[in-house]
């Protein structure tokens, strides 16, 4: 299977509903929150913050994005919405779309989190992609990089 993956600019891509019903459908509710956060007139997913979107064979398969972090002593870079296809997974498209949130990420800070909680799944992904367990409190579950030393 071929994916490609690519930066969202302007409205949500085509196949976004369908997406969005099959992570409502597993009780996941990160596309109906994306969906409410694209219009909003302070989108989060504008520069250095992205959205990006994986489509296999011209379908959409998956979407994950990256934003700034608020409320911290230092820039940081949140990773959110990461959500793939029951019939993508295992296929290596959420390493995809997290490596190029990540990449995106690291140009803005030198810190990225994300709040692995949404699934079962999440805590292990995250930690595969080299993240790490945050201290209780933060706001956030995972963190990478080298601003963690300087929140330490």
């Amino acid at each position: 299977m071929s994916v490609q993956i690519v930066r969202v600019e302007g409205a949500l891509p085509e196949g976004f509903p369908a997406l969005r019903a099959q992570a409502e459908a597993e009780g996941v509710r990160n596309m109906s929150a994306l969906a409410a956060q694209w219009v909003e007139t302070e989108n989060p997913f504008r520069d250095p913050g992205a959205l990006f979107a994986a489509f296999a064979e011209g379908e959409l398969v998956g979407l994950g994005g990256v934003t700034p972090q608020p409320g911290l002593d230092r820039p940081a870079m949140r990773m959110r919405r990461l959500y793939v296809a029951p019939s993508a997974r295992r296929l290596g498209v959420g390493r995809m779309l997290a490596a190029a949130m990540m990449q995106q990420g690291l140009q803005a800070a030198d810190l990225l989190v994300s709040n692995a909680q949404a699934t079962a799944a999440a805590p292990p992904f995250w930690e595969a992609m080299g993240f790490a367990q945050a201290p209780e409190g933060m706001g956030f579950s995972h963190w990478m990089g080298d601003g963690i030393a300087k929140l330490s």
